[in-house]
Order: structure tokens, then sequence, then C-alpha cells
């Protein structure tokens, strides 16, 4: 189990749920422009400023819905998250500019025009949100030459003076030039805003691996390792499944500290622990044990390790595997090979009794270790002679 693993997941999980549901209300959002429009556009049909039939426009607001149900079925399954743009903002805002142009196209005042032009704009400021300036130039520079396109027909039709539509053509340029220009500012902002909670989210897993981990060896901290075997304590009680603890300590670490210094002490840790772990990842491989690394150091030179549905015997045929893995292969230090041997007690968890009592077996199960001439795996007595004597 790992739990900043799953930590991690957990978080992923949920942000991947706001960003959807956030989605989805910016299409809501959306929807009530597209309402909101549909009801100016009913207006100016009466009022004879947009030529379109009821039909036509039935129709299209008809086909306007289906689209925005295709977009909320992606996301609401969530196959937006396999586009290269999941928000699929661009493809909408293209949509909206499509449906605009067309109004703008079936307008015959300059009030109308307008109207249209002003949708195309609130519909940007969605996209300021979500695109880059390089797609908002795109998009401002193709409504831009499709308005003026669009004005100069209607206008050279009605003999309207050039002069009037070069001061539309600025004024529209000059509103579409400042939404790209604003894209920009917002652009930035997101990417500071995206750094900054990278920089955030990197600070936040190192406090909590400094919260659970040791950080000379990289093994879980003492109180991490008792939180464990609270959890395995709970476990056992309810399911009934065995796990047993092995407490291991450095014969002789002193000396490696008095003759070679504390650096070199301190390497010997390190290189324990990556022995330790991997060991138990090996026995895991060959179906001895379940994978499980939660290797605790508990003192100086004490390690603690955890073994889930792991009865007595199979604890001390691990740490056995584990003195042997040390004791066979030299440590490589900057002091040159040293010869390092560890003694290890191991005791099997009884149902009902506390953290401190199993500690304290295994604990007195090391201490015979290293009665008998450490560099042996000692278990505990009393759980031993009842379950392999018996």
């Amino acid at each position: 189990m790992d739990d900043s693993g799953q930590t991690r997941r957990r978080e992923d999980r949920e942000r991947i749920e706001k960003a959807q549901k956030l989605r989805l209300k910016r299409l809501g959002l959306g929807n009530v422009a597209y309402a909101i429009f549909s009801i100016i556009t009913g207006y100016l049909m009466v009022d004879g400023q947009v030529l379109i039939s009821s039909a036509f426009f039935g129709g299209l607001l008809g086909l306007l819905l289906v689209i925005n149900i295709i977009f909320a079925l992606l996301i609401h399954s969530g196959l937006n998250r396999h586009l290269p743009d999941p928000s699929m903002t661009m493809i909408q805002i293209i949509v909206v500019l499509a449906v605009q142009l067309l109004f703008f196209s079936l307008s015959r005042t300059v009030f109308a025009e307008d109207i249209y032009l002003i949708a195309f704009i609130i519909a940007l400021l969605f996209g300021a949100l979500q695109l880059r300036w390089r797609q908002m130039a795109a998009l401002t520079t193709s409504a831009f030459t499709g308005f003026v396109l669009l004005m100069l027909w209607h206008d050279t039709g009605q003999h309207h003076l050039y002069g009037q539509i070069a001061a539309r053509a600025c004024i529209y340029g000059m509103l579409l030039a400042w939404i790209t220009f604003f894209t920009s500012f917002v652009s930035g902002l997101r990417s500071r805003l995206r750094e900054r909670n990278m920089q955030l989210r990197h600070a936040m897993e190192r406090i909590e691996e400094l919260a659970i981990q040791d950080e000379l060896t990289g093994a879980y901290n003492r109180r991490f390792i008792r939180q464990s075997l609270a959890q395995e304590v709970e476990r056992a009680n309810r399911a009934g499944t065995p796990f047993s603890i092995c407490l291991l300590d450095i014969d002789h670490f002193k000396q490696f500290n008095d003759k070679f210094g504390h650096l070199i002490g301190d390497a010997v840790l390190r290189e324990l622990v990556i022995r330790i772990k991997h060991c138990v990842r090996r026995l895991d491989q060959l179906g001895s044990l379940p994978l499980y690394d939660q290797v605790g150091r508990f003192g100086g030179e004490e390690f603690l390790l955890v073994l889930p549905l792991t009865q007595l015997e199979g604890a001390r045929l691990c740490a056995e595997r584990m003195r042997g893995r040390v004791s066979s292969t030299p440590f490589a230090t900057d002091a040159g090979e040293l010869r390092v041997t560890l003694s290890a007690g191991v005791a099997e968890y009884i149902p009902g009794q506390n953290i401190e009592a199993l500690i304290m077996r295994a604990d007195q199960a090391l201490y015979r270790a290293k009665e008998s001439g450490r560099n042996c795996v000692m278990a505990d007595e009393s759980t031993y002679s009842k379950d392999f004597e018996a």
C-alpha cells in the first residue's frame, strides 16, 4: 500500500472532475447566451431588420441544440479528454462565428449588424479563458475579414459612403484587436498561475514526503510506521488475517561512526535500506510475500519492517534472507568496502494485543539475537512455540 500514491491519484481524479464540471458550466453559460440572442433575433425578424423565414430560423436553432447536446455528451462521457483541446473552446467559437456571420449577412440595418458583432465578441470573452493569443488572433482576423467583407457587400448595395464603411471597419478592428491583446494578457496570467500551481504541488509533495519519510535513508519515519501498524492491527482484528513485524539492528554500528566518521555511517544506513527493500520486492516476485516495502527507521540504526499477511515462520525466513543479503556482499563506501551484519527479531501479531506489546516481543527477540552472537535472526518464542511446536 502506498498512501502517497493513492492520495495523488485521488487528487488527480478530483481535479479532473472539477475541470469537467467547469466545462459543463461554461457550456451552459454559452447556451444562455444563445437563448438571449435568439430572443433578440426574433425581435429583429418581426421588426424587419433581419430577413429570415421562421422555418429556417427554427431549423437553425434545432441544429445548434443538437451541436450543444453533442458537446455535453462528450464532456459527460469523458471522451473530450482525449481531444487535443478537452474544453472544445476553439470549435465552439468557430460555430458561433459561423452563426453570427450568417445572421450578419441576413441583417438589413446597421443596428442588427452590430448586435451580431457584439454576440461574437461575447463568445470571444469565453475563449479568452482558454485559448492562447495566437489562436485568438486567428479567430479575430478571420472574423474581422468576414464582417468587413459582408459590410462592404451590404453597404455598397445600398450606396452608403465608403467613409462610413471605413469608420465601422476601424471600430470593429479595434474591438477585435483589444480582445486579442486581452487574451494575450490572460494567457500570460494562466501560464504563470499554472507554473505557480506546479511549484506549489511539488512543494506539497515534498512536505508530505518529509512528514512520513526519514530524510537520511528514505525509509518511513517512526510516526508513519506506527500508523501503518495501527492499520494492520485494525485489519487483522476485522478480517482475521495475520501479520508480523521484523525489528532489525546493525551489529556494532557505533564502531563505523567512531572509526570512519558519521558520513560513512550514514552511507551504511542508506545502503542497508536499499538492500532491505530490494530483498522484499524479490520475495514478492517469487510469490513469497505481498509487495510491501514499508521499512521504517525506528531508531538510530534500528529499522522496523511490516509484513502483512505473513505468519511468524514466513517473517523469520524473510528476515533470514535479508540478513544473508546484507552480510554476503560488502558495502561500497568512500572508506572502502565494509563488512556489515545485522541482527533481527520477528514477532507475529496476537489478536487483542496492542502495538507496544507486539514491538516489545520483537525487541526481546532482537535482544536474544544480540546475545546469541549477533548476525542472526530470532523469532518471538511464545508465538513460535504455539504455532510450530504444538
